[in-house]
């Protein structure tokens, strides 16, 4: 989970966000809203992750905060929970559980072979011009 949190003078704008910023946030916030141009740049904002949103079939919220007062941060909080449920019961776990499934599985079938056994074959045969990573790796491989 990761909130990016935005202030209009820390010279934040749409231009230097969209260059990756987007891919990281789940939820944007955008601090001291009450300043003079929040508004102009939080339609800015909605505005340029829809574009995102819609090729990356997500909905990323955009949350108006005055930390000073504590405006705001009931609906952060609420963004944040919404989020922590989608994540525990949708594609992410699923993808996060298929990655340690992977993982495990491929631990599994090295149980047999250790780095050191590979780079004894390999030194052995360290004379071989013709040598082809491929060939090498599948006299270990096993169906």
């Amino acid at each position: 989970m990761s909130c990016l949190v935005i202030t209009l003078e820390g010279g934040d704008d749409i231009q230097t966000m969209k260059a990756g910023l987007m891919e990281i946030a789940n939820v944007f916030v955008v601090n001291k809203a009450a300043r003079p141009g929040a508004d102009l740049f939080t339609r800015n904002l909605v505005a340029a992750l829809q574009f995102y949103e819609k090729h990356h079939n997500q909905n990323i919220p955009v949350i108006k905060t005055i930390a000073t007062s504590k405006e705001g941060t009931a609906n952060l909080a609420k963004a944040i929970d919404q989020h922590q449920q989608q994540v525990n019961g949708s594609f992410y776990k699923n993808a996060l559980l298929a990655e340690r499934a992977y993982t495990l599985i491929g631990k599994q079938r090295m149980r047999d072979i250790s780095k050191v056994q590979l780079k004894d074959a390999r030194e052995k045969d360290s004379n071989n011009r013709e040598f082809n990573l491929y060939r090498f790796v599948q006299q270990y491989i096993t169906d």
